[in-house]
């Protein structure tokens, strides 16, 4: 296995861990050092050229998006208490805002750390990448999980799932029979 296929599975690992709301503040810290490690590599591999343009970030964003991961209806109601409809929307909304805000919190941390040791200041960039990436992550999941809250859910590989929900994040729209991507079947139950 190559070591840019295993960063790219670690990344998404890390990436989905903390688009988790339930996770620890101490245990979100560790989750986003570690991705900033792991993102410094891949950045320094990809090059300045890619990394100042944001090229970088994008592709890591869309690598990544395949590996979040979306739960189905019944267990969104299972974990909401058998919430549905807009109250289940709102406690969607309520989770990606506490796992928004855990993300800010360690990023926070991490930043007050890396000003009591001066070189490792270096990492800040990154580690701003890293809390990006995990907003971001954080986002694309609410989207996708609102979606299967309303029954309007894609079917398709993760790959074309990913793409989808990426999509429709970076639109500000929402999935339905409007949205041609090659593949990509939308059923409304």
């Amino acid at each position: 296995m190559s070591g840019e296929l295993v960063r790219r599975e670690e990344v998404a690992e890390l990436v989905g861990q903390l688009a988790e709301p339930t996770v620890d503040r101490r245990e979100r810290g560790r989750l986003l050092a570690r991705l900033s490690g792991v993102l410094a590599s891949s950045a320094r591999s990809a090059g300045a050229g890619a990394t100042l343009t944001g090229r970088w970030l994008g592709e890591v964003v869309a690598e990544a998006a395949p590996y979040i991961q979306v739960r189905d209806l019944p267990t969104l109601r299972e974990h909401s208490g058998g919430l549905s409809g807009e109250d289940l929307a709102a406690w969607l909304v309520r989770q990606a805002t506490l796992a928004t805000a855990g993300v800010g919190a360690a990023g926070g941390a991490l930043a007050a750390a890396q000003h009591a040791a001066p070189p490792s200041l270096v990492l800040a960039p990154v580690q701003l990448a890293a809390e990006t990436l995990a907003v971001v992550a954080v986002e694309v999941k609410l989207v996708a999980e609102l979606h299967v809250s309303f029954a309007v859910a894609p079917q398709g590989s993760a790959a074309q799932l990913g793409a989808a929900y990426l999509a429709a994040w970076a639109t500000k729209s929402r999935l339905d029979g409007a949205v041609e991507l090659p593949g990509l079947e939308v059923v409304i139950a």
